[in-house]
């Protein structure tokens, strides 16, 4: 919508770059550019086999004779795809199918046991063949770490973790996995992202998602306000029965906090998601004072998001349990 709004009547001083991946599903189409805008299209393509020869050559210093051999076989199994390349070749590494010669200070193979190795069919399945071999320590960082999200750093670690994640995490970013940021810890590539999140056990990953909560309030206690959409992300992939009463109340507060301000920003659906995981955790342990303050309210605003998204049967169902809720004849 923001960038709708801004193609309609774009600034003169505007240089906007974006970029888009088209082989994920999305739910809004790409708005159209206006005619008298100025728009260049980059389409980032496979890498051809020649240029696969040349970044082995360069990152493995030999010429161009000894690396395209080498080249042809990369490229078959990756389809040219870069970031699949550069895996694979870490991985060759790793399984020692690359020799380092310290008399000649070259790098050296044998493409016919390349050639026999089993590697996997898509970069997501050697990311996670990769991300298995490491060590306890660090797969347990980069699960955290890929369920918090953006906002991961060495404090939130250190409430999640049972073990400090200094060495480990240094191990991490040394190798490549993760890159330090000014707001935290970021992956370095989406794939390695997914899967990290694929060494947590999906019946596992609710009770990691809800830890993961407790520790952002002990965290940032004093900046709740501004990380309130990634706290109200893991509440929404949390277990609502694994809370103290305490912390329950602050989570309601703060996810009601969350589904009004989007509401008002016009993300009527995604208020609707925020209301319905408060309307969980007020059902699965909510105190009667949390029903009392919380109750009418959660309903009275998801009938009213309703009823802007035109699903009129979900708006009437909400007002009856708002009735039901009713506190005082104002509310009625």
């Amino acid at each position: 919508r923001l960038l709708a709004q801004l193609l309609a009547d774009p600034p003169g001083n505007l240089l906007l770059i974006f970029a888009r991946r088209t082989d994920v599903a999305v739910g809004n189409a790409m708005p159209t550019l206006p005619a008298t805008l100025r728009s260049t299209t980059l389409t980032l393509r496979p890498l051809a086999v020649g240029a696969v020869a040349e970044l082995i050559g360069e990152r493995y210093h030999v010429g161009p004779e000894q690396a395209l051999p080498l080249a042809g076989l990369v490229h078959e199994k990756t389809a040219g795809n870069p970031f699949f390349i550069n895996q694979i070749l870490r991985a060759m590494v790793e399984d020692q199918l690359f020799n380092f010669d310290t008399q000649a200070m070259r790098w050296s193979w044998c493409l016919q046991a390349v050639a026999r190795h089993r590697y996997a069919d898509n970069v997501a399945d050697l990311m996670i063949h990769r991300l298995t071999r490491l060590p306890a320590a660090q797969r347990d960082v980069l699960r955290v770490a890929s369920a918090a999200g953006n906002r991961c750093d060495d404090g939130l670690l250190h409430q999640v973790l049972a073990e400090p994640p200094g060495e480990p995490l240094k191990a991490l970013i040394a190798a490549g996995f993760l890159l330090p940021g000014q707001k935290g810890l970021g992956f370095a590539h989406d794939r390695v992202m997914e899967a990290a999140y694929q060494l947590t056990p999906i019946p596992e990953r609710a009770s990691l998602h809800g830890q993961i909560a407790q520790a952002m309030l002990g965290a940032w206690p004093e900046h709740l306000h501004e990380v309130l959409f990634e706290l109200a992300h893991q509440l929404q992939s949390a277990d609502p029965c694994g809370f103290a009463a305490n912390d329950r109340e602050v989570f309601l507060q703060l996810l009601c906090e969350a589904a009004s301000r989007t509401r008002d920003s016009g993300a009527f659906a995604q208020a609707v998601s925020y209301l319905h995981t408060a309307d969980q955790l007020l059902n699965h342990g909510g105190t009667l004072q949390s029903r009392a303050s919380h109750g009418f309210a959660i309903a009275c605003m998801a009938a009213e998001c309703d009823m802007q998204l035109s699903r009129m049967s979900a708006a009437e169902a909400q007002v009856g349990v708002c009735r039901q809720r009713a506190r005082t004849p104002l509310d009625q």
